[in-house]
């Protein structure tokens, strides 16, 4: 009976070495590309996020989505700005956290442009901003929806260049930001 219980005892203390080993430790998780290499994963990585940067295209079965800006402005403005083009500058001391994207529909039917990007949240330090709408380009002017707003569809293998923007107080985007957000049904991060 006592051989049992030492066994056990010495069972415990090897799993409770085990678990205290990572607990507290604080370094970066390094997470495998494809490639084979490796970059510093955040918390978030680690939690099933993907981090993107501008130029990186996400795909599914139904869109692909090439991030073309990802940055703090005070004013956003169509791709080819006309004569009679409108775009929207904000007021001294707030800023656009403005991601842009050329949305593609790779499916075979009208798709919902709110679907293609969604759940957008803006971190800068401590403080987090969530209410967000988008515009998009609608030759050389912009046209503005709210996300739960009027549905606007593309056509099958059509593209559109959209925005996705939160205010932000310019004191907090001198934190830089961290984006958490929803592309083609998978969730990922984007460091501004």
């Amino acid at each position: 009976m006592k051989k049992r219980i030492v066994k056990l005892l010495i069972a415990a203390m090897c799993f409770a070495l085990c678990a205290c080993s990572d607990a507290g430790y604080g370094g970066n998780v390094v997470v495998k590309g494809e490639d084979g290499g490796g970059e510093a994963a955040t918390e978030e990585n680690v939690s099933g996020r993907q981090t993107i940067a501008v130029g990186d295209t996400v795909k599914s079965d139904r869109w692909e989505m090439t991030l073309t800006a990802a940055e703090f402005t005070d004013a956003v403005y169509p791709q080819q700005l006309s004569d009679y083009g409108n775009y929207y500058v904000l007021d001294d001391g707030k800023l656009f956290c403005n991601l842009e994207f050329d949305a593609k529909n790779l499916y075979t039917e009208i798709l919902a442009l709110k679907e293609a990007a969604s759940n957008m949240v803006v971190k800068c330090g401590d403080y987090t901003y969530s209410d967000y709408y988008y515009f998009y380009d609608a030759g050389g002017t912009m046209s503005i929806k709210n996300i739960t707003g009027e549905t606007i569809g593309i056509d099958p293998l059509d593209k559109q260049h959209i925005y996705l923007e939160v205010n932000v107080p310019e004191e907090a985007a001198s934190y830089g930001g961290v984006v958490y957000l929803t592309i083609a049904g998978q969730e990922y991060t984007i460091n501004i």
